[in-house]
C-alpha cells in the first residue's frame, strides 16, 4: 500500500515547510510508505525502456548517417538506414496496438524517416534546401504519427513542421532559423500554422490521441502566442510590426475568453495573460523612454505588480477548479487542491490531525509549475530592470564599489522585509529585489562578471556568500532554490576550469542524488526547508554542469589519456563518478526486488554506465531522474529526463570521439534498455516490491495499484 505520487509530494513539501511535525510525518509513513510502489517503478521502466531504447537507437542511426562512412557503398548505407526504418515498422506490427511498445516503435520510425531522408540528400546531393528536407520529413512521418496517436510523436511532428516553415521563411543563410523571427509576415505565418494545429486538436483531439491529454493544445498555443507576442512588442517601435500587434491583441483576447469561459485550460490562459503583460510592459517602456532611475523602476514595478495580480487570479481559478483542469487525463483529479484534501482527510480519519490542522493542510496548495515558471521569468526581467535603474544613479558617484555594495545591501534588506508579508505581490517584488541586490554585491568586487574569463575569484566568493546569506532567513521555496542555484554556480566559478571542476561536478551530482534518495528522513527536520532548497538547486546545477565542463573544462584530467580502444577517450573523473552514482542508485532501488529482476537491473546499469562514459551528462541526468522519483518530486524527475534527451543531442557535437563510435555506443545502450524492459516485463512471482508497511485503514481504501484514496473517493483517483 502506498500514497499516490501527488500525495507523497504534498506530504513531504508540507513537512519541509514546517506544516507537518516529524511525528506526524512518521505516522503518515507508517500508514503508507512515502516512496513509489513496485508497480509504479515497473510502469515507469516500461515506458522509459521503450521510448529511451527507441530514442537511442534512432539517434544511433542519425549519427551513423552523419558519419558518411566512405568505406561503405552508398547502397549499403541506404540499406542500413532503410533496414532500421523497417525494423521500427516491424516492431510496431508485433506490438499490441496503442501499447507502450507500439507507440515507441512508431516514434522511432518517425525519427528513422528523417535519417533516411538526410542520407539520401547527403549521398546524391539533390540540391534541396534545408526547409525541403524538414517539409518532406513532416509529410512522410505523418502516417506513423496518425497510427501511433501518441503525444510524443505528435510533438516531434509539430517541431519538424515549425522548423520547415521557419527555415523556408528565412532570408539569410547565415542566420538560419532565427532570421525568420525578424520579419512580420514570417511571424504571422508561423502563428497561423500553429493556430490551425491548435484548432485541429481542439476539434479532433480525442481521435488524434490515444490518451486524451492536452499537451498538444498547449504546445500549439505556445506556437501561436509566442511569435505574435514578440512581434507585438516590436510593434511599439517598428511600424512594420503594428499589424502583428493588432493580431496578437485579437488572438490573446479570444484565447483568454475561450479558455476561461468555454473550455477551461489555465496554462493556455496564463500564456495569453502573461503575453499581454509583456506587450504592455514594452508599451510602457516606449511611453516613458526609460533613461532615468524613476522611469526604469516604474517599468520593473509594473511587471512585478501585473504578474503578481495575474498570479493571484490564476491561482484562485486553480483552487476553484480543484486542480481538475490540470489533469492530463479526463476524469482524473490530480491537482494540488484535490490531493491536499485527500491526504489531509486520510490523516484526520486516522487521528493524526485535529480539525484546525486539517483545515490548514486542506488549504495548503502550491502554485502549479507553469505559473511558478511564468512568475520566475517575470521576476528575472524585473530584477534586471531594477538593477539597471540603480546603476544609473550609482554612476553619479563615480560607479564606485562601495556605492554598489551599499545599494546591493539595501536591496537585499528590502527583499527580506518584503518576504515577511507573505503575499504574492510582495513576494514577487522581494524576489526581484533579492536577485538585483545580489548582482550589485557581486559587481562591487570591481571585476564584474568578466572575472570568470580573467581568472578572478573574488566575485564568485562574494556571490556565494551573498546567496547563502539570503537563503538562510525564512523566505519562499522559490527564492531559496534560486539562491541555492546561485551558490552552486558561484562555487563552480570559484573553482575554475581544470580537474577540480570535474571533481566538483561529481561531488555535486552525488550530493543531490543522496539528498533526494533520503528526502523522507530530513523533510521534517529543523532545517528541512533549507535542505530542500539546496537539494533543488543542487539538482539543477548538477544537470547543467556536465555541459559547462564540456565547453569550459577542456583540460579536465583524463584517467585514460591515450587508450588503445578509442571508445574510452572520454573517460575522466566526472564520467567515472557519474557511472558509479548511477549504478549505486539502481542497486539501492532494487535492493528488495526479486533476484532475477535485481540482477538484470544492476547488470543493465553497469552496462549503461560503461557505454555512456563519453557522455557523463546523460548518466547524471538518469541518476537524478531516478533519485527525484524516489524522493517524490516528479517535476524535477521530468526535467532530468528531458536533460538526458538533450545530452543525447549534445553528444553529437563532442569532438573527442568519432560519429561512428558514438553511433555504436548509442545503439548498444538502446539494446540494453530494450532487453531490460523485456526482462522486467515478466516479473518473478516472488517480486513483492518489499519493504512496504501499513494496512488498509477503515477511513481509506486502496486501489488496484496500491495507492491510498480518500474516503468516499473512487479507487485510483
Amino acid at each position: 500500500m502506498n500514497w499516490t505520487p501527488e500525495q507523497r509530494g504534498l506530504l513531504l513539501r508540507l513537512a519541509e515547510a514546517g506544516a507537518l511535525r516529524r511525528a506526524q510525518l512518521a505516522q503518515a509513513q507508517a500508514f503508507a510508505a512515502l516512496r513509489p510502489a513496485a508497480e509504479e517503478w515497473r510502469t515507469l521502466l516500461d515506458r522509459v525502456g521503450a521510448f529511451g531504447g527507441a530514442l537511442l537507437l534512432a539517434a544511433a542511426a542519425v549519427f551513423f548517417v552523419a558519419y558518411n562512412w566512405e568505406a561503405m557503398h552508398r547502397f549499403a548505407r541506404l540499406a542500413l538506414a532503410i533496414g532500421a526504418l523497417a525494423a521500427c515498422c516491424g516492431g510496431a506490427l508485433v506490438a499490441r496496438p496503442f501499447a507502450v511498445g507500439w507507440r515507441a516503435a512508431l516514434f522511432s520510425a518517425c525519427v528513422a524517416t528523417g535519417a533516411v531522408l538526410a542520407l539520401v540528400g547527403q549521398t546524391y546531393q539533390t540540391g534541396a534546401d534545408v526547409w525541403e528536407l524538414f517539409a518532406a520529413w513532416s509529410a512522410l512521418m505523418l502516417p506513423f504519427v496518425l497510427l501511433s496517436r501518441s503525444t510524443a510523436s505528435w510533438a516531434l511532428w509539430l517541431a519538424v513542421a515549425n522548423l520547415a516553415l521557419t527555415r523556408a521563411l528565412s532570408q539569410s543563410v547565415w542566420w538560419g532559423f532565427i532570421d525568420a523571427l525578424s520579419d512580420a509576415g514570417a511571424l504571422l505565418a508561423i502563428a497561423a500554422l500553429n493556430l490551425l494545429i491548435l484548432l485541429l486538436f481542439e476539434a479532433l483531439g480525442g481521435r488524434l490521441l490515444a490518451r486524451p491529454a492536452r499537451w498538444m493544445q498547449r504546445l500549439a498555443a505556445l506556437g501561436v502566442l509566442a511569435p505574435l507576442c514578440a512581434g507585438a512588442m516590436l510593434g511599439w517601435w517598428e511600424r512594420e510590426f503594428q499589424g502583428v500587434a493588432g493580431v496578437f491583441s485579437l488572438v490573446a483576447a479570444l484565447a483568454a475568453a475561450f479558455y476561461h469561459r468555454v473550455r477551461r485550460d489555465l496554462p493556455i490562459l496564463a500564456l495569453a495573460v502573461y503575453g499581454g503583460i509583456a506587450v504592455l510592459a514594452a508599451g510602457l517602456a516606449k511611453l516613458l523612454q526609460p533613461d532615468g532611475f524613476l522611469s526604469i523602476n516604474l517599468v520593473g514595478l509594473f511587471i512585478v505588480a501585473a504578474s503578481a495580480g495575474a498570479g493571484v487570479w490564476l491561482a484562485g481559478l486553480h483552487r476553484e477548479a480543484g486542480g481538475a483542469a490540470m489533469s492530463d487525463r479526463e476524469g482524473k483529479a490530480a491537482g494540488p487542491v484535490a490531493v491536499s484534501a485527500g491526504a489531509a482527510e486520510v490523516l484526520r480519519a486516522r487521528g493524526l490531525l485535529d480539525d484546525a490542522e486539517y483545515d490548514r493542510l486542506a488549504a495548503a496548495t502550491r502554485a502549479p509549475w507553469w505559473l511558478m515558471l511564468l512568475q520566475t521569468l517575470a521576476a528575472w526581467v524585473a530584477s534586471l530592470l531594477i538593477l539597471s535603474s540603480f546603476m544609473l544613479p550609482l554612476s553619479l558617484f563615480g560607479d564606485s564599489a562601495p556605492a554598489r555594495a551599499v545599494a546591493g545591501a539595501l536591496l537585499c534588506a528590502a527583499a527580506l522585509a518584503l518576504f515577511r508579508r507573505e503575499r504574492l505581490f510582495t513576494g514577487q517584488m522581494a524576489l526581484a529585489f533579492s536577485l538585483a541586490g545580489q548582482a550589485l554585491l557581486v559587481s562591487a568586487t570591481g571585476a564584474g562578471w568578466s572575472a570568470f574569463l580573467d581568472g578572478g575569484r573574488m566575485w564568485a566568493l562574494t556571490g556565494a556568500l551573498a546567496a547563502a546569506a539570503m537563503m538562510w532567513p525564512r523566505t519562499t521555496m522559490l527564492h531559496r532554490s534560486l539562491c541555492a542555484v546561485l551558490i552552486a554556480f558561484h562555487a563552480g566559478a570559484f573553482i575554475g576550469t581544470g580537474p577540480a571542476l570535474a571533481w566538483y561536478g561529481a561531488a555535486l551530482a552525488a550530493g543531490a542524488v543522496l539528498a533526494w534518495m533520503t528526502r523522507s528522513r530530513w523533510a521534517a527536520a529543523a532545517h528541512g526547508g533549507r535542505i530542500a532548497a539546496l537539494a533543488r538547486g543542487g539538482a539543477l546545477a548538477a544537470l547543467v554542469l556536465p555541459a559547462v565542463i564540456g565547453v569550459a573544462g577542456g583540460e579536465v584530467w583524463r584517467l585514460v589519456p591515450a587508450p588503445a580502444w578509442p571508445l574510452l577517450q572520454r573517460t575522466d573523473v566526472l564520467s567515472l563518478a557519474a557511472g558509479l552514482v548511477f549504478v549505486a542508485v539502481v542497486w539501492r532501488l532494487v535492493a528488495t526486488a526479486a533476484d532475477r529482476s535485481r540482477r538484470a537491473a544492476v547488470a543493465a546499469a553497469v552496462a549503461l554506465a560503461l557505454l555512456s562514459q563519453p557522455a557523463p551528462g546523460l548518466l547524471v541526468a538518469a541518476a537524478l531522474a531516478l533519485a527525484c522519483l524516489q524522493g517524490g518530486h516528479r517535476g524535477l524527475a521530468a526535467l532530468a529526463l528531458a536533460a538526458a534527451a538533450a545530452y543525447v543531442g549534445e553528444y553529437y557535437w563532442r569532438l573527442d570521439l568519432s560519429l561512428l563510435g558514438k553511433s555504436a555506443l548509442l545503439a548498444a545502450s538502446g539494446v540494453v534498455l530494450l532487453l531490460l524492459r523485456h526482462v522486467l516485463a515478466r516479473p518473478a512471482a516472488s517480486a513483492t516490491g518489499g519493504g512496504r508497511t501499513g494496512s488498509v485503514a477503515e477511513s481509506g481504501s486502496v486501489s488496484e495499484s496500491g495507492r491510498v484514496a480518500a474516503p468516499g473517493a473512487r479507487a485510483g483517483q
